[in-house]
């Protein structure tokens, strides 16, 4: 009852008020309920032309429609912040020639909250950007939000990609894919040496069989560093392949073991070590990242010495 003699005076009142009150009341509700209309998780593309700014994510001007929200997403990869889209999702992802070699920007937002601007990219280019960038070829439904383009070293600042808020919605929304919960501590039916000498020892350890699998292996010499990786599925009927990795150590002449891991869920694996950024990147048979590992702080030979 007080409160209809407080509000009934103010219907009766100059229209200016009336809508002052409302808004008031609006604001209220969304500060303590939050904006229950809008989407949780969402991708707006930014409206001003491309800029690498870090300056004040709030001044920057959104369309009004957001390209991706949580209907358009099937997964988010926490680990290496990939996401896997719907089928309709990924075809709304910006096209090459859309993007061409400047970048155009985005900024994702959860619960109505700006947490970081970023831009899709191409490969193609040849422009570097110190924001988070979203590679939008080659075309598939999964999109890796890269540190920054072309490698990790171009980016400035935190990183923003781990965001709490992010984090926190789309684990509520039952999106959140973590790789590492799919990483096994079963031990493979061989004797799996942490140090050798010589890359040859390595070959002989492993062979060219364990169990029912053939062993694959990749080998990477980059920036000075070297490595040597090798998996296998020893198993029948079971989708599931051991693998293991190795530095080379120049200072003490050692090749050291430092991925030991059974990855359940894909009978075969890829490898890669993307000159973008120094990790070195295992796929699936379907071509899904399951295991990235950083490579940053591994010894490396000065190859540039003396020249």
């Amino acid at each position: 009852m007080n409160q209809l003699r407080i509000i009934k005076p103010l219907i009766r009142a100059k229209p200016a008020l009336v809508g002052l009150l409302t808004a008031m009341l609006y604001a209220l509700a969304v500060c303590c309920y939050g904006d229950v209309a809008g989407p949780r998780f969402a991708l707006y593309l930014v409206k001003a032309p491309f800029r690498d700014s870090h300056g004040d994510i709030e001044k920057v001007t959104l369309e009004s429609e957001p390209l991706l929200t949580e209907k358009d997403l099937a997964s988010y990869d926490w680990q290496t912040h990939t996401l896997t889209l719907t089928h309709s999702g990924a075809q709304r992802i910006p096209k090459l020639e859309d993007v061409g070699t400047g970048g155009k920007a985005f900024v994702i937002m959860a619960d109505g909250q700006r947490c970081y601007q970023g831009a899709f990219w191409t490969s193609l280019s040849s422009c570097s950007s110190s924001l988070p960038v979203i590679d939008v070829w080659p075309r598939t439904d999964s999109f890796q939000i890269q540190r920054a383009y072309p490698s990790a070293k171009f980016a400035v600042g935190d990183d923003p990609r781990p965001d709490e808020r992010i984090r926190r919605v789309l684990k509520a929304l039952g999106k959140i894919k973590d790789t590492a919960a799919a990483i096994s501590t079963e031990r493979p039916p061989l004797d799996i040496p942490k140090e050798v000498r010589t890359r040859d020892e390595l070959v002989r350890t492993f062979g060219s069989s364990v169990g029912f699998g053939p062993v694959q292996r990749a080998e990477f010499r980059r920036s000075g560093r070297q490595i040597f990786a090798v998996w296998y599925c020893p198993f029948s009927g079971r989708s599931a392949c051991f693998l293991q990795a190795y530095y080379y150590d120049p200072a003490r002449i050692r090749w050291t073991l430092f991925i030991d891991r059974l990855v359940e869920g894909t009978y075969d694996l890829s490898a890669e070590m993307p000159w973008r950024e120094e990790a070195l990147v295992f796929r699936d048979a379907e071509g899904k990242v399951v295991v990235k590992e950083s490579v940053a702080n591994l010894p490396a030979e000065k190859w540039y010495e003396g020249k």
